[in-house]
């Protein structure tokens, strides 16, 4: 059996940035947290993501 999951990460524009790319960026961010907490998770940036400079 294949199982499948999903894991989205996502930032405001322009509420956590007004640049385009750095929102990009903090969405990326916001994945990999997903990922972090075990996946098959929809994750919202938060500045405490930036500041620990782990991703």
């Amino acid at each position: 059996m294949i199982r499948r999951t999903i894991s989205i990460g996502c930032s405001g524009f322009p509420v956590d940035t007004t640049h385009i790319w750095e929102a990009i960026k903090f969405a990326d961010v916001a994945l990999y947290k997903a990922k972090e907490l075990g996946r098959n998770k929809v994750v919202r940036f938060q500045r405490e993501f930036w500041t620990s400079g782990e991703y």
